[in-house]
């Protein structure tokens, strides 16, 4: 666990880094339209380009990416130590109306985690490049397929503080929409990856492994909070945190994250997912049926300049 003394040099780094980072993105100069208008590539060259490229790279390969979410889990780590020491603290919305209606006693409650798998503790990025390679797009089979393989990597960072968890006696809770048929094959990449220490199936809840256990992950949040105090949720996506609603706009997306300022960086913790997400769903209107023509031009019509 680490020192209280630390957080402010850690808070201050985190701070640093976001400055630092805004600053570089102002200082490169955009292009004068009439420079951009000479050197706009045709139709063909476009077909060269593959609109995953640059995200799974920046994945892969960039310093930066791996450094997010060391510092992510660092931060979630100091914040668990301050969870523990609050008997009141719970991070689950659904939790605290339970509490506030009686229900739920968290004095009664042991202590745990929720956190989401994909992107968020196993990496799938060797999914998404064979997307790339094969220039085919997701289909349920092939996702299926790939996770069978168990290729997926710990996300950096995730297994220390994972371990921190189990240390402080805390119950580490994979809340995943991977469906239940390959829970197996989670669980053993789980383990082979170091973040589970043996199987333990118990402590993943699947997509469908309950009838009413489907996409919205609320109902099994709801069963946990009658029985963990649930100190912290990690994920890489808004519904790892609370509803959404269904298939939200974008902007309504952004109005679910100001409407909880306190919570982020606190009680919920955030990873980094270029390459997925309910962020692009919103922007080609959650269909996943259009052409790719079709979802580029939404996407395209979503640029701010």
């Amino acid at each position: 666990m680490i020192p209280r003394s630390n957080r402010c040099t850690l808070c201050a780094l985190l701070v640093a880094n976001v400055l630092f980072a805004a600053g570089c993105a102002d200082s490169v100069s955009p292009a004068p339209k009439e420079q951009a208008a000479e050197v706009a590539p045709d139709q063909s060259q476009k077909s060269l380009r593959h609109e995953d490229l640059d995200a799974i790279l920046w994945v892969q390969t960039s310093g930066e990416y791996n450094a997010i979410t060391r510092q992510t889990y660092r931060l979630a780590e100091l914040t668990l130590k301050d969870a523990l020491a609050d008997p009141n603290w719970t991070a689950s919305l659904e939790q605290q109306s339970l509490v506030d209606s009686g229900e739920v006693k968290l004095a009664d409650l042991k202590p745990a985690v929720i956190l989401d798998v994909d992107e968020t503790v196993l990496n799938n990025s060797r999914f998404q490049v064979g997307l790339i390679e094969s220039e085919t797009e997701y289909t349920r089979d092939g996702w299926k397929a790939f996770v069978t393989r168990k290729e997926s990597t710990a996300v950096a960072g995730a297994v220390d503080f994972v371990n921190a968890c189990r240390d402080a006696g805390v119950k580490v809770i994979f809340l995943t929409n991977r469906e239940h048929e390959v829970e197996g094959s989670t669980v053993e990449n789980l383990v082979s990856v170091g973040l589970m220490k043996e199987a333990d199936p118990d402590a993943v809840f699947s997509k469908y492994e309950k009838e009413d256990w489907k996409s919205d992950k609320i109902t099994r949040r709801t069963e946990l909070a009658s029985k963990y105090r649930l100190l912290l949720l990690v994920g890489d996506d808004l519904h790892d945190f609370a509803s959404t609603g269904h298939h939200p706009s974008s902007e309504k997306r952004r109005e679910m994250v100001d409407s909880h300022p306190q919570r982020w960086g606190q009680k919920w913790i955030v990873l980094p997912n270029p390459n997925y997400g309910g962020w692009e769903q919103s922007l080609q209107d959650w269909n996943n049926l259009s052409s790719p023509e079709t979802k580029l031009e939404q996407k395209r019509s979503h640029l701010q300049n």
